[in-house]
Formats: C-alpha cells, structure tokens, sequence
C-alpha cells in the first residue's frame, strides 16, 4: 500500500515500483440535485444544479431540482374500476386494491369479487351452498335455483297465556292472548288470560259448603 498524492483514488497499491490509484473515491451524496465529482487537488465536488432529476419517488413525476430540491408532481392512480382503492406507494407506484364489499348486490345466492380488471363479478352459487336468507325464523339456509331458502323455526310455548310467533328480525318469541285458561285454583271462576297470565275470580263460597270450579 502507498499514496500516489491524489484524493480522487483510494487503495493506491505500488506497481513496477511505482504508486498508482487504482480504485476512485466513491464521491456520491445521495443529493439528486447536486452533480457529484472529484478534483485531484481537492477531493469530492458536489455543485448544485436546476433541471430535471429523480426523488426516488415513484408517487411523483416530472421531477425537477429547484433551489437545491428535487420536488415533481403528484401521479393520478386512477383506474376506473369503482371497487378498487386506488393508492400510491412511494416504493411501487400505483397499486389498486380491490374491495369484495363494495360489490355487494344483497343477492345471498351470488358471489360477489371484485376483478381488478372488469369492477364488480356476479356469479350464481351451486345449489346446496351455504347462504343467510336474513330471517331470523329459518334455519340451515341453502341456495336452491339460484334463491336462498332456509327450514321455518317452529317456535312453541309452554305457557297457555302466551302465543308462540316468530319476529324475522329477533326470531321466536311470545305475544300475550286472551284465552280461556285453567289457573289450577279451584277457589276462582271465568279463568281467563290477561297479560300473559291466567286469573280468574275468586269464588265466595268455595270452602264454605260451596264447590269449586265446574262443580
């Protein structure tokens, strides 16, 4: 190793007795808007310059060095695609995202995708395939010719008072009626439903020589 006197070269090595640079000193700052040299007297140059350049920046275009910067223009990412997102990254450029909710057509019985290339595809569901027919009052919903049909709930009630019925928002629940009913007291008479629960009027005689209900 030797030092041939000119800051341009780096690992000078001796050769035939001589010290030649054979290496050149790496002077890049990294600067888009700087022209990077090296002079043999005083090393690296960097001088600042006005036109165009790159700012690394795949997001932007027409990219010029102004005051020491190097700015360009924003891209339009557009693609026209409705159900796309459309978005920039600074590493990859344009990018487009396709977002499946945005091609919902309420249809339970289609598959809804979006292609990147054509917007929104429908296409129908083989029959037995699993859907949601949105009732709350069906069950083990299936696709059949292309409709989404599902087994009606049977809803039940244990109380006399109250009708089983079935909400499609909720699903089974109860409503009070006004039937005739039996409260099992053999002191009341007129039994009847009311709010949900059977009542009757008491009988002023029972347990007193009179008899109960129906005697």
């Amino acid at each position: 190793a030797c030092d041939d006197g000119d800051p341009c070269t780096v690992q000078d090595p001796c050769v035939d007795g001589g010290c030649a640079g054979a290496e050149p000193l790496d002077c890049g700052d990294g600067d888009p808007c700087t022209e990077d040299g090296c002079d043999p007297l005083t090393g690296c140059t960097h001088t600042s310059f006005t036109g165009p350049c790159d700012d690394g920046d795949l997001c932007t275009d027409n990219d010029q060095c102004t005051n020491g910067i190097c700015t360009g223009n924003a891209v339009a990412c557009v693609d026209g695609i409705a159900c796309t997102d459309d978005v920039c990254d600074p590493m990859v450029g344009c990018a487009y995202i396709p977002q499946e909710s945005m091609c919902d057509d309420g249809d339970a019985c289609t598959g809804d995708i979006c292609d990147v290339n054509k917007g929104c595809v429908y296409s129908p569901l083989e029959n037995g395939a699993p859907c949601d027919d949105g009732s709350a009052c069906t069950e083990m919903d299936s696709c059949v010719a292309g409709a989404c049909m599902g087994t009606d709930i049977l809803c039940t009630s244990d109380n006399p008072c109250l009708d089983p019925i079935c909400d499609f928002m909720t699903g089974c629940t109860t409503f009070p009626n006004v039937n005739p009913c039996d409260d099992l007291d053999p002191c009341t008479t007129n039994d009847h439903c009311s709010g949900g629960v059977c009542t009757g009027t008491d009988d002023p005689w029972c347990g007193q020589g009179g008899c109960g209900d129906g005697l």
